[in-house]
């Protein structure tokens, strides 16, 4: 039993060997570890039948437009033209550099005939998603090119008044923006357990979408979330949620100071006709004590990758997880298997890793 935590830092002199874990593999461990270990942390599916994964490729697309209108809202003509020709070209990273200098003109020069910031912003929407090689599926109604752009239009309506208030951030010396932020920490916890004094070195990664500055002067983590709905449940889980924590905490390595709040914003893809939100945000604080919960909740999830990665045959099945959110677990005639089967069966799948640093 873990029964205190003592301390935990971002350490500068461990490097923890492998690829590092992100907020995704250790919640979908938590969720059920075989599942967890064997899509998540071993990157593994089936050879034939796999379909488009449409909610990540709409959320990842989204949040393509959501760095190019935050690198629109700064201020600082210089920054403001570095950082939007940096995520736009991010979208078409084979394009030759020639032909994308071209494109860029051709698309500032569409954006002087707009009368208001929205258009000026769609101009670029459009452009990101025509480039971005997303297209429709007949099997997915809901997250259609038309559907998103109205979703974005409803988002970037409401994201115009509030940058307002909550300026991204830019460091004094002007080398860093809080936009899209890559991290990869060794993180040191220390702890007890037991009875006896601990430590364990945890390769943590994933990416920040956004530092802002509160209208009170602190710092305040932006965190954006496509969603098929945004009622009160959806809110809610962000009061609580380890994703949020470990940003606040890996965020600090970029600004030097613990953050110690977070807002999160919700675009639902499609826009409501009736009731509902098409766009909702929340701001939740993180105190200190946040911290220990979320190592305590680390410790026991990356012990169970350790335990279970060169064996995710033998890995725990929580059951409750086979039907979640009324659908069935694609994993689970593997589950059905005896022990010996599903490693063979394992074995025979192929590798297709997701990685919030390759995004």
């Amino acid at each position: 039993m873990i029964s205190e935590i003592l301390s935990i830092n971002i350490s500068k002199d461990i490097q923890v060997d492998g690829e590092g874990i992100d907020f995704s593999t250790m919640n979908a461990v938590s969720s059920c570890p075989f599942r967890g270990i064997v899509s998540n942390v071993l990157g593994k599916h089936f050879k034939d039948g796999e379909e488009r994964n449409m909610a990540l490729e709409a959320g990842d697309l989204s949040h393509k437009v959501y760095a190019v209108w935050r690198a629109l809202s700064i201020k600082d003509e210089e920054l403001q033209d570095i950082y939007v020709k940096k995520f736009l070209k991010q979208v078409v990273p084979e394009m030759p550099d020639d032909v994308f200098e071209k494109e860029l003109e051709e698309l500032v020069g569409k954006t002087t005939d707009c009368l208001t910031p929205l258009s000026e912003m769609m101009v670029y929407a459009d452009w990101i998603i025509a480039n971005s090689g997303f297209y429709d599926d007949e099997k997915d109604k809901k997250r259609t090119i038309e559907n998103i752009r109205t979703s974005l239009m409803a988002y970037g309506s409401n994201f115009l008044a509030l940058v307002a208030d909550e300026p991204v951030w830019i460091s004094e010396d002007r080398t860093k923006v809080g936009i899209e932020l890559p991290f990869e920490h060794t993180i040191c916890i220390k702890y007890v357990e037991n009875g006896i004094e601990k430590v364990k070195y945890v390769k943590f990664i994933g990416k920040i979408d956004g530092i802002h500055v509160h209208k009170n002067g602190k710092l305040i983590i932006h965190e954006n979330k496509t969603a098929s709905r945004l009622d009160d449940s959806w809110l809610a889980q962000w009061f609580m949620s380890h994703q949020i924590t470990g940003y606040c905490l890996a965020a600090s390595d970029f600004v030097g100071e613990f953050i110690d709040q977070a807002r999160v914003l919700g675009m639902q893809i499609p826009v409501p006709k009736t009731s509902g939100y098409a766009y909702r945000t929340e701001r939740v604080d993180r105190p200190q004590y946040f911290l220990e919960s979320w190592a305590k909740w680390v410790i026991v999830q990356s012990d169970t990758i350790e335990h279970y990665k060169d064996c995710p045959e033998k890995a725990i099945m929580n059951t409750k997880s086979c039907c979640a959110f009324y659908s069935t677990c694609p994993l689970m005639c593997l589950c059905t298997l005896p022990e010996e089967e599903r490693k063979l069966a394992i074995d025979d799948m192929v590798v297709k890793k997701w990685s919030p640093l390759n995004e």
